[in-house]
Protein backbone atom coordinates (compact mmCIF):
# COMPACT_ATOMS: atom_id res chain seq x y z
CA UNK A 1 0.00 0.00 0.00
CA UNK A 2 2.79 2.38 0.85
CA UNK A 3 4.43 1.59 -2.49
CA UNK A 4 1.29 2.42 -4.37
CA UNK A 5 0.92 5.71 -2.52
CA UNK A 6 4.46 6.73 -3.33
CA UNK A 7 3.95 5.73 -6.98
CA UNK A 8 0.80 7.91 -7.22
CA UNK A 9 2.60 10.85 -5.68
CA UNK A 10 5.34 10.56 -8.27
CA UNK A 11 2.83 10.48 -11.11
CA UNK A 12 1.07 13.48 -9.62
CA UNK A 13 4.29 15.48 -9.39
CA UNK A 14 5.30 14.53 -12.94
CA UNK A 15 1.90 15.60 -14.33
CA UNK A 16 2.12 18.88 -12.42
CA UNK A 17 5.60 19.51 -13.86
CA UNK A 18 4.38 18.70 -17.38
CA UNK A 19 1.48 21.10 -17.06
CA UNK A 20 3.76 23.84 -15.74
CA UNK A 21 6.25 23.30 -18.57
CA UNK A 22 3.50 23.40 -21.16
CA UNK A 23 2.12 26.60 -19.63
CA UNK A 24 5.58 28.18 -19.57
CA UNK A 25 6.18 27.44 -23.23
CA UNK A 26 2.81 28.89 -24.12
CA UNK A 27 3.52 32.06 -22.18
CA UNK A 28 6.93 32.31 -23.81
CA UNK A 29 5.40 31.94 -27.26
CA UNK A 30 2.81 34.57 -26.44
CA UNK A 31 5.54 36.90 -25.15
CA UNK A 32 7.66 36.35 -28.25
CA UNK A 33 4.71 36.98 -30.57
CA UNK A 34 3.84 40.15 -28.67
CA UNK A 35 7.44 41.35 -28.79
CA UNK A 36 7.63 40.68 -32.53
CA UNK A 37 4.36 42.49 -33.17
CA UNK A 38 5.58 45.46 -31.17
CA UNK A 39 8.87 45.48 -33.10
CA UNK A 40 7.02 45.42 -36.43
CA UNK A 41 4.77 48.25 -35.24
CA UNK A 42 7.75 50.30 -34.14
CA UNK A 43 9.46 49.79 -37.52
CA UNK A 44 6.29 50.77 -39.37
CA UNK A 45 5.85 53.84 -37.19
CA UNK A 46 9.49 54.79 -37.66
CA UNK A 47 9.03 54.53 -41.43
CA UNK A 48 5.81 56.54 -41.62
CA UNK A 49 6.21 59.18 -38.88
CA UNK A 50 7.07 62.71 -39.96
CA UNK A 51 10.60 63.92 -39.24
CA UNK A 52 11.01 66.95 -37.01
CA UNK A 53 10.85 70.53 -38.27
CA UNK A 54 14.20 71.89 -39.46
CA UNK A 55 15.77 74.90 -37.75
CA UNK A 56 17.88 77.16 -40.01
CA UNK A 57 20.90 78.60 -38.21
CA UNK A 58 22.64 80.56 -41.00
CA UNK A 59 21.74 82.10 -44.36
CA UNK A 60 24.01 84.62 -46.06
CA UNK A 61 25.47 85.62 -49.42
CA UNK A 62 29.18 86.32 -49.24
CA UNK A 63 29.85 85.84 -52.94
CA UNK A 64 28.07 87.32 -55.94
CA UNK A 65 25.54 84.92 -57.38
CA UNK A 66 25.50 82.44 -54.48
CA UNK A 67 23.81 81.88 -51.10
CA UNK A 68 24.89 79.54 -48.30
CA UNK A 69 22.33 78.12 -45.85
CA UNK A 70 22.95 75.96 -42.73
CA UNK A 71 20.60 74.12 -40.35
CA UNK A 72 20.47 71.83 -37.31
CA UNK A 73 20.59 68.08 -37.90
CA UNK A 74 17.26 66.24 -37.66
CA UNK A 75 17.51 62.75 -36.12
CA UNK A 76 16.49 60.00 -38.51
CA UNK A 77 16.32 62.21 -41.59
CA UNK A 78 17.07 60.42 -44.83
CA UNK A 79 17.85 63.63 -46.70
CA UNK A 80 17.07 67.35 -46.74
CA UNK A 81 15.43 69.54 -49.38
CA UNK A 82 16.19 73.25 -49.73
CA UNK A 83 13.40 75.25 -51.39
CA UNK A 84 14.24 78.72 -52.75
CA UNK A 85 12.48 81.38 -54.83
CA UNK A 86 12.56 85.10 -55.64
CA UNK A 87 8.98 85.47 -54.38
CA UNK A 88 7.95 85.41 -50.72
CA UNK A 89 5.01 83.23 -51.82
CA UNK A 90 7.51 80.81 -53.38
CA UNK A 91 6.03 81.20 -56.85
CA UNK A 92 8.22 79.31 -59.32
CA UNK A 93 10.32 77.87 -56.47
CA UNK A 94 13.31 75.64 -57.17
CA UNK A 95 14.68 72.89 -54.91
CA UNK A 96 17.98 71.27 -54.08
CA UNK A 97 18.34 67.83 -52.45
CA UNK A 98 21.05 67.41 -49.80
CA UNK A 99 22.39 64.21 -48.21
CA UNK A 100 21.45 63.48 -44.59
CA UNK A 101 25.16 63.56 -43.77
CA UNK A 102 25.23 67.31 -44.53
CA UNK A 103 23.59 70.25 -42.77
CA UNK A 104 24.44 73.00 -45.25
CA UNK A 105 24.07 73.87 -48.93
CA UNK A 106 25.31 76.51 -51.35
CA UNK A 107 22.85 77.69 -54.00
CA UNK A 108 23.32 79.59 -57.24
CA UNK A 109 21.11 82.71 -57.26
CA UNK A 110 20.69 85.89 -59.29
CA UNK A 111 23.10 88.60 -58.23
CA UNK A 112 21.49 91.59 -56.56
CA UNK A 113 18.15 89.82 -56.04
CA UNK A 114 16.42 88.84 -52.78
CA UNK A 115 15.99 85.07 -52.43
CA UNK A 116 13.61 83.30 -50.00
CA UNK A 117 14.64 79.97 -48.43
CA UNK A 118 13.03 77.03 -46.59
CA UNK A 119 14.54 73.69 -45.54
CA UNK A 120 12.72 70.44 -44.69
CA UNK A 121 13.80 66.95 -43.63
CA UNK A 122 12.59 63.87 -45.51
CA UNK A 123 12.37 60.31 -44.11
CA UNK A 124 11.70 57.79 -46.85
CA UNK A 125 8.80 59.44 -48.70
CA UNK A 126 7.53 61.44 -45.74
CA UNK A 127 8.38 65.14 -45.50
CA UNK A 128 8.67 67.05 -42.26
CA UNK A 129 7.50 70.62 -41.74
CA UNK A 130 9.46 73.32 -43.53
CA UNK A 131 11.65 75.63 -41.52
CA UNK A 132 10.70 79.25 -41.06
CA UNK A 133 11.22 81.26 -44.25
CA UNK A 134 14.44 83.25 -44.33
CA UNK A 135 15.33 85.89 -46.91
CA UNK A 136 18.77 86.79 -48.16
CA UNK A 137 19.93 89.64 -50.38
CA UNK A 138 22.21 88.04 -52.96
CA UNK A 139 25.49 89.88 -53.29
CA UNK A 140 25.70 91.84 -56.54
CA UNK A 141 28.37 91.37 -59.15
CA UNK A 142 31.28 93.76 -58.85
CA UNK A 143 31.60 94.34 -62.59
CA UNK A 144 31.91 98.08 -62.10
CA UNK A 145 35.23 99.39 -60.87
CA UNK A 146 35.05 101.74 -57.90
CA UNK A 147 35.70 105.28 -59.18
CA UNK A 148 37.81 107.86 -57.39
CA UNK A 149 37.35 111.63 -57.90
CA UNK A 150 40.76 113.22 -58.43
CA UNK A 151 42.08 116.78 -58.52
CA UNK A 152 41.35 117.16 -62.23
CA UNK A 153 37.63 116.90 -61.41
CA UNK A 154 37.25 113.54 -63.18
CA UNK A 155 36.59 110.05 -61.89
CA UNK A 156 39.44 107.57 -62.39
CA UNK A 157 40.04 103.86 -61.82
CA UNK A 158 42.94 101.49 -62.48
CA UNK A 159 41.15 99.71 -65.33
CA UNK A 160 40.72 102.87 -67.45
CA UNK A 161 43.43 105.02 -68.92
CA UNK A 162 41.49 108.30 -68.82
CA UNK A 163 39.24 110.01 -66.33
CA UNK A 164 35.53 110.72 -66.95
CA UNK A 165 32.68 112.67 -65.41
CA UNK A 166 29.01 112.71 -66.36
CA UNK A 167 27.00 115.93 -66.81
CA UNK A 168 23.39 116.71 -67.66
CA UNK A 169 21.52 119.97 -68.21
CA UNK A 170 21.59 120.01 -72.02
CA UNK A 171 17.80 119.85 -71.67
CA UNK A 172 15.77 120.60 -68.53
CA UNK A 173 14.63 116.99 -68.21
CA UNK A 174 15.43 113.62 -69.71
CA UNK A 175 12.47 111.69 -71.12
CA UNK A 176 11.71 108.09 -71.97
CA UNK A 177 10.96 107.35 -75.65
CA UNK A 178 13.16 110.29 -76.68
CA UNK A 179 16.82 110.66 -77.53
CA UNK A 180 18.79 111.11 -74.30
CA UNK A 181 21.57 113.71 -74.41
CA UNK A 182 24.43 113.71 -71.90
CA UNK A 183 27.84 115.36 -71.72
CA UNK A 184 30.89 113.29 -70.76
CA UNK A 185 33.83 115.37 -69.63
CA UNK A 186 37.17 113.70 -70.34
CA UNK A 187 40.70 114.34 -71.57
CA UNK A 188 40.51 111.36 -73.90
CA UNK A 189 41.77 112.62 -77.30
CA UNK A 190 39.31 110.44 -79.23
CA UNK A 191 36.21 108.36 -78.59
CA UNK A 192 38.10 105.23 -77.47
CA UNK A 193 35.43 104.68 -74.83
CA UNK A 194 31.94 103.22 -74.78
CA UNK A 195 29.03 104.41 -72.63
CA UNK A 196 26.63 101.78 -71.30
CA UNK A 197 23.19 102.38 -69.77
CA UNK A 198 21.39 100.03 -67.34
CA UNK A 199 17.81 100.21 -66.05
CA UNK A 200 16.74 99.64 -62.43
CA UNK A 201 16.75 95.86 -63.04
CA UNK A 202 20.34 95.96 -64.26
CA UNK A 203 19.41 95.27 -67.89
CA UNK A 204 21.29 96.99 -70.67
CA UNK A 205 19.16 99.67 -72.35
CA UNK A 206 21.69 101.13 -74.79
CA UNK A 207 19.09 100.80 -77.56
CA UNK A 208 20.60 102.64 -80.51
CA UNK A 209 23.25 105.31 -80.73
CA UNK A 210 22.11 108.36 -82.63
CA UNK A 211 24.67 109.57 -85.16
CA UNK A 212 23.13 112.78 -86.41
CA UNK A 213 23.64 116.50 -86.72
CA UNK A 214 22.64 119.25 -84.34
CA UNK A 215 23.20 122.88 -85.20
CA UNK A 216 23.73 123.97 -81.61
CA UNK A 217 26.91 121.92 -81.25
CA UNK A 218 28.32 123.24 -84.53
CA UNK A 219 27.07 126.80 -84.63
CA UNK A 220 29.40 127.90 -87.39
CA UNK A 221 27.85 125.58 -89.96
CA UNK A 222 24.26 125.12 -91.13
CA UNK A 223 25.06 122.59 -93.85
CA UNK A 224 24.30 119.51 -91.72
CA UNK A 225 27.41 119.27 -89.51
CA UNK A 226 28.39 115.61 -89.40
CA UNK A 227 29.25 113.69 -86.27
CA UNK A 228 32.47 111.73 -86.41
CA UNK A 229 31.09 108.65 -84.66
CA UNK A 230 28.93 107.55 -81.77
CA UNK A 231 29.86 110.67 -79.79
CA UNK A 232 30.42 114.25 -80.83
CA UNK A 233 33.48 116.18 -79.69
CA UNK A 234 32.76 119.48 -77.95
CA UNK A 235 34.72 121.68 -75.55
CA UNK A 236 36.34 119.53 -72.86
CA UNK A 237 34.60 116.29 -73.75
CA UNK A 238 31.86 114.64 -75.79
CA UNK A 239 28.13 114.89 -76.34
CA UNK A 240 26.44 111.48 -76.44
CA UNK A 241 22.88 111.03 -77.64
CA UNK A 242 21.27 107.62 -77.28
CA UNK A 243 17.79 106.24 -77.73
CA UNK A 244 17.44 104.12 -74.60
CA UNK A 245 15.44 100.90 -74.69
CA UNK A 246 15.78 97.13 -74.54
CA UNK A 247 14.11 94.64 -76.86
CA UNK A 248 11.67 92.17 -75.28
CA UNK A 249 11.31 88.53 -76.34
CA UNK A 250 8.39 89.46 -78.59
CA UNK A 251 10.69 92.03 -80.29
CA UNK A 252 8.80 94.99 -78.81
CA UNK A 253 10.77 97.89 -77.36
CA UNK A 254 10.73 98.43 -73.59
CA UNK A 255 11.61 101.99 -72.60
CA UNK A 256 13.09 102.58 -69.13
CA UNK A 257 11.75 105.19 -66.73
CA UNK A 258 13.23 106.40 -63.47
CA UNK A 259 16.85 105.69 -62.53
CA UNK A 260 19.30 104.65 -65.26
CA UNK A 261 22.90 103.85 -64.31
CA UNK A 262 25.65 105.10 -66.64
CA UNK A 263 29.00 103.28 -66.93
CA UNK A 264 32.07 103.73 -69.12
CA UNK A 265 34.46 101.24 -70.76
CA UNK A 266 37.54 101.80 -72.90
CA UNK A 267 38.55 99.90 -76.01
CA UNK A 268 41.50 97.51 -75.78
CA UNK A 269 43.23 95.25 -78.26
CA UNK A 270 40.99 92.38 -77.12
CA UNK A 271 37.68 94.16 -76.60
CA UNK A 272 36.81 96.46 -73.70
CA UNK A 273 37.98 97.08 -70.16
CA UNK A 274 35.83 96.55 -67.08
CA UNK A 275 33.16 99.17 -66.48
CA UNK A 276 33.43 102.23 -64.27
CA UNK A 277 30.23 103.82 -62.99
CA UNK A 278 30.04 107.55 -63.69
CA UNK A 279 26.58 108.34 -62.31
CA UNK A 280 22.84 107.80 -62.43
CA UNK A 281 20.38 109.79 -64.55
CA UNK A 282 16.60 109.90 -64.24
CA UNK A 283 14.20 109.49 -67.16
CA UNK A 284 10.74 111.03 -66.95
CA UNK A 285 7.79 108.81 -67.89
CA UNK A 286 6.77 110.41 -71.20
CA UNK A 287 3.42 108.59 -71.49
CA UNK A 288 2.27 109.66 -68.03
CA UNK A 289 3.41 113.26 -68.55
CA UNK A 290 1.66 113.49 -71.91
CA UNK A 291 -1.66 112.33 -70.46
CA UNK A 292 -1.32 114.94 -67.70
CA UNK A 293 -0.52 117.57 -70.34
CA UNK A 294 -3.64 116.72 -72.36
CA UNK A 295 -5.86 116.83 -69.27
CA UNK A 296 -4.52 120.32 -68.60
CA UNK A 297 -5.19 121.37 -72.21
CA UNK A 298 -8.75 120.02 -72.07
CA UNK A 299 -9.41 122.14 -68.99
CA UNK A 300 -7.67 125.35 -70.14
CA UNK A 301 -9.14 125.25 -73.65
CA UNK A 302 -12.69 124.68 -72.41
CA UNK A 303 -12.92 121.46 -74.42
CA UNK A 304 -14.17 119.63 -71.33
CA UNK A 305 -17.30 121.77 -71.42
CA UNK A 306 -18.12 120.90 -75.05
CA UNK A 307 -20.58 118.10 -75.81
CA UNK A 308 -19.35 116.86 -79.21
CA UNK A 309 -15.99 115.53 -80.42
CA UNK A 310 -15.85 118.15 -83.19
CA UNK A 311 -16.40 121.01 -80.76
CA UNK A 312 -13.79 119.59 -78.38
CA UNK A 313 -11.22 119.36 -81.18
CA UNK A 314 -11.93 122.91 -82.41
CA UNK A 315 -11.48 124.28 -78.87
CA UNK A 316 -8.18 122.41 -78.48
CA UNK A 317 -6.84 123.66 -81.85
CA UNK A 318 -7.79 127.26 -81.01
CA UNK A 319 -5.94 127.02 -77.71
CA UNK A 320 -2.83 125.34 -79.15
CA UNK A 321 -2.64 127.81 -82.05
CA UNK A 322 -2.07 130.67 -79.60
CA UNK A 323 0.33 128.78 -77.32
CA UNK A 324 2.60 127.05 -79.83
CA UNK A 325 5.93 127.97 -81.39
CA UNK A 326 7.27 126.43 -84.59
CA UNK A 327 10.45 124.74 -85.69
CA UNK A 328 13.18 127.04 -86.93
CA UNK A 329 14.24 127.19 -90.57
CA UNK A 330 15.84 129.37 -93.22
CA UNK A 331 16.21 129.33 -97.00
CA UNK A 332 19.72 128.56 -98.15
CA UNK A 333 21.30 129.74 -101.38
CA UNK A 334 19.74 126.96 -103.45
CA UNK A 335 16.29 128.13 -102.43
CA UNK A 336 15.40 124.98 -100.52
CA UNK A 337 14.09 125.20 -96.99
CA UNK A 338 16.67 124.04 -94.44
CA UNK A 339 15.46 123.25 -90.95
CA UNK A 340 17.49 124.13 -87.89
CA UNK A 341 17.27 121.22 -85.47
CA UNK A 342 18.72 121.68 -82.03
CA UNK A 343 19.35 119.03 -79.41
CA UNK A 344 16.25 120.17 -77.53
CA UNK A 345 14.09 119.58 -80.60
CA UNK A 346 14.95 115.89 -80.70
CA UNK A 347 15.44 115.12 -77.00
CA UNK A 348 12.37 116.88 -75.57
CA UNK A 349 8.82 115.86 -76.56
CA UNK A 350 6.86 118.43 -78.57
CA UNK A 351 4.16 118.65 -75.90
CA UNK A 352 6.80 119.65 -73.32
CA UNK A 353 8.47 122.36 -75.39
CA UNK A 354 5.29 123.29 -77.31
CA UNK A 355 7.22 123.47 -80.55
CA UNK A 356 5.66 121.90 -83.67
CA UNK A 357 5.83 121.94 -87.44
CA UNK A 358 3.52 120.81 -90.22
CA UNK A 359 4.59 117.18 -89.76
CA UNK A 360 4.44 116.86 -85.97
CA UNK A 361 1.26 118.91 -85.39
CA UNK A 362 -1.21 116.64 -87.27
CA UNK A 363 0.44 113.65 -85.61
CA UNK A 364 -0.28 115.29 -82.25
CA UNK A 365 -3.91 115.72 -83.29
CA UNK A 366 -4.08 111.97 -83.97
CA UNK A 367 -3.06 111.32 -80.35
CA UNK A 368 -5.52 113.89 -78.98
CA UNK A 369 -8.39 112.54 -81.09
CA UNK A 370 -7.78 109.00 -79.85
CA UNK A 371 -7.77 110.15 -76.23
CA UNK A 372 -11.03 112.11 -76.48
CA UNK A 373 -12.85 109.46 -78.53
CA UNK A 374 -12.91 111.46 -81.78
CA UNK A 375 -10.32 109.77 -84.05
CA UNK A 376 -8.61 111.83 -86.75
CA UNK A 377 -5.88 110.97 -89.27
CA UNK A 378 -2.88 113.06 -90.32
CA UNK A 379 -3.03 114.21 -93.95
CA UNK A 380 0.68 114.99 -94.14
CA UNK A 381 1.49 112.07 -96.45
CA UNK A 382 -1.68 112.13 -98.57
CA UNK A 383 -0.17 114.21 -101.39
CA UNK A 384 3.22 114.59 -103.01
CA UNK A 385 5.39 117.17 -101.26
CA UNK A 386 5.40 120.54 -102.99
CA UNK A 387 2.13 120.06 -104.89
CA UNK A 388 -0.75 122.49 -104.43
CA UNK A 389 -2.81 119.82 -102.61
CA UNK A 390 0.11 119.15 -100.26
CA UNK A 391 0.51 122.85 -99.45
CA UNK A 392 -3.18 123.05 -98.60
CA UNK A 393 -3.65 119.81 -96.63
CA UNK A 394 -0.32 118.63 -95.21
CA UNK A 395 -0.63 120.35 -91.82
CA UNK A 396 -4.19 119.09 -91.25
CA UNK A 397 -5.75 116.02 -89.66
CA UNK A 398 -9.11 114.77 -90.90
CA UNK A 399 -12.04 112.99 -89.25
CA UNK A 400 -12.92 110.33 -91.82
CA UNK A 401 -16.65 110.03 -91.04
CA UNK A 402 -17.69 113.65 -91.47
CA UNK A 403 -14.59 114.88 -93.42
CA UNK A 404 -13.93 117.65 -90.88
CA UNK A 405 -10.36 118.97 -90.95
CA UNK A 406 -8.40 120.35 -87.98
CA UNK A 407 -5.09 122.17 -87.62
CA UNK A 408 -3.24 124.32 -85.13
CA UNK A 409 0.00 124.71 -87.06
CA UNK A 410 1.25 127.94 -88.60
CA UNK A 411 -0.69 129.18 -91.65
CA UNK A 412 2.54 129.51 -93.64
CA UNK A 413 3.10 127.21 -96.61
CA UNK A 414 5.80 125.18 -94.90
CA UNK A 415 4.34 125.23 -91.43
CA UNK A 416 7.63 126.60 -90.11
CA UNK A 417 8.37 129.78 -88.20
CA UNK A 418 8.87 131.77 -91.37
CA UNK A 419 8.66 131.44 -95.13
CA UNK A 420 10.80 134.46 -95.78
CA UNK A 421 14.39 134.08 -96.89
CA UNK A 422 16.79 134.46 -93.95
CA UNK A 423 20.48 135.17 -94.13
CA UNK A 424 22.89 132.76 -92.50
CA UNK A 425 23.48 135.15 -89.62
CA UNK A 426 19.75 135.60 -89.07
CA UNK A 427 19.33 131.83 -89.00
CA UNK A 428 22.24 131.41 -86.58
CA UNK A 429 20.59 133.87 -84.21
CA UNK A 430 17.70 131.44 -83.87
CA UNK A 431 19.98 128.72 -82.48
CA UNK A 432 20.47 128.44 -78.69
CA UNK A 433 24.17 127.58 -78.60
CA UNK A 434 25.09 124.78 -76.23
CA UNK A 435 26.95 126.14 -73.16
CA UNK A 436 29.07 123.37 -71.70
CA UNK A 437 30.02 125.34 -68.58
CA UNK A 438 26.37 125.63 -67.56
CA UNK A 439 25.87 121.86 -67.42
CA UNK A 440 25.39 120.00 -64.12
CA UNK A 441 27.76 117.27 -62.82
CA UNK A 442 25.94 114.07 -61.88
CA UNK A 443 26.57 112.84 -58.36
CA UNK A 444 27.67 109.26 -57.72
Amino acid sequence: MQLLAESGDIVYRMEKARIAATLGISLLVVALVAAFAMSVANVAYAQTSKPAKVTVTYAKSKKAGSVTVKWKKVRGAGKYTVLYAYSSKFKGAKSKSVSAKKTSATLSAKSGKTVYLRVKAIKKKVSGKCSKTVKVKVKAKTSAVAPVLKKDGLYHCAALKYGYRLYTGITDKLYSKCDTAIYLKTKSPSDVFRINFYDKDGKNVNGSTVVSSYSDVNRGSLSMPHWTGSYHRVSGGYIAINNLYRTAKNRSKVYPTGAVTVKVQEKTGYGYTREMKVGTIKLQNTDALKKAWLNDILEKSGANRESTGEAKMQAICTYLRSHTTYSRCYNNTSGNVSYIYTIADLTTPSFAQMSYNSYTSPAELEYIGKQIGYPVRSEYGDYASGTSQWYFHHSYAIHESDQKEFAFCSETETGQISDKVLTKDQALDLIPQLKVKSLHPVSM
